[in-house]
């Protein structure tokens, strides 16, 4: 089996082929902010990009004045979940989730490895589908 399969912190988040470009909370249409650029002068593109997404969005989102952050102006980065919030339940169906006692992916990792802050949410979306 693959870590999407047996670990509920990777059960739990989106594909990386899904990206998000609509704001989940209120299904309205989302619209970066034209010309932003973060304190580093990435703009939303950076942000969106492959290799950068998601954990762009989580290790930067908030950096800024208020008003001026990624989480703030990129929609890619609105839409996705705090790393501190990392979940705990199936989203479709609100019913307990439980990880597969003493299951390990084909590089030997446990479920551990990808609940860690500095794996989440990146190894459940590059690593996941693999098994």
């Amino acid at each position: 089996g693959t870590p999407n399969e047996n670990c509920c912190v990777c059960k739990a988040l989106t594909p990386i082929s899904n990206r998000p470009t609509l704001q989940p909370a209120s299904q309205s249409s989302c619209t970066n902010v034209i010309g932003y650029t973060d304190t580093y002068g990435d703009g939303c593109d950076y942000y969106g990009a492959e290799g950068n997404y998601p954990q762009a969005c989580q290790y930067f989102g908030e950096n800024g004045e208020d008003g001026m952050t990624p989480n703030e102006n990129c929609c890619v980065c609105k839409a996705l979940i705090p790393i501190a919030n990392k979940p705990t339940l199936q989203p479709a169906s609100q019913s307990p989730c439980t990880n597969i006692p003493g299951y390990t992916d084909i590089y030997g990792d446990g479920c551990e490895h990808y609940e860690a802050d500095e794996n989440y949410p990146q190894a459940c979306q590059y690593f996941g589908g693999n098994g």
